[in-house]
């Protein structure tokens, strides 16, 4: 049985219920992924979850990062960053910009996203975890070719497996 506080396990796991949520909540997202990197802004306008690694930490306490050598067992804190970007009202082909109603009714949208998501996020303590979720921030994402939206950091404890057994010679 895979381990569940394997990184890639954690972040699945957490994909498929914010994906349910937005789902349940009336306002479904056309694509959902892991991303490795930064996410391309593209195709956002049937909405677009992601979830990405931002960074990796050895940690004590968690999830404060530490240099301090220790003789316990290494615990990692991954700074995880999950989002969703939608269509965005921007300038017609006019050159005219989005109506304030059009400005206001996006806002009203990426913060029902930003409560959504905030409650998947805090009711993310598996069993497993050695940690609970420690949220650090929202960060609104601006516009940018048509998509517009915003995703919480947060960390969470993982573990990294290896493939197999690790020869020491």
């Amino acid at each position: 049985m895979a381990n569940p506080r394997e990184e890639w396990n954690r972040l699945d796991v957490l994909l498929e219920t914010a994906t349910a949520a937005v789902s349940g909540c009336g306002v479904p997202v056309g694509r959902s992924g892991v991303v490795h990197g930064n996410v391309v802004w593209d195709e956002c306008c049937e909405g677009y979850l992601f979830i990405r690694v931002v960074r990796t930490n050895v940690a004590d306490p968690f999830p404060t990062a530490t240099q301090t050598p220790s003789d316990c067992t290494l615990e990692l804190a991954t700074l995880v960053e999950m989002g969703i970007l939608r269509c965005a009202p921007v300038m017609d082909d006019n050159g005219n910009p989005p109506s304030a109603q059009a400005q206001s009714d996006f806002a009203e949208e990426v913060i029902r996203d930003k409560s959504i998501l905030f409650h998947v996020i805090t009711n993310h303590n598996p069993d497993w975890a050695h940690y609970p979720t420690v949220i650090d921030s929202w960060n609104p994402l601006g516009i940018e070719g048509g998509c517009g939206g915003g995703a919480w950091q947060f960390f969470v404890d993982v573990a990294l497996c290896p493939c197999g057994p690790i020869d020491p010679t």
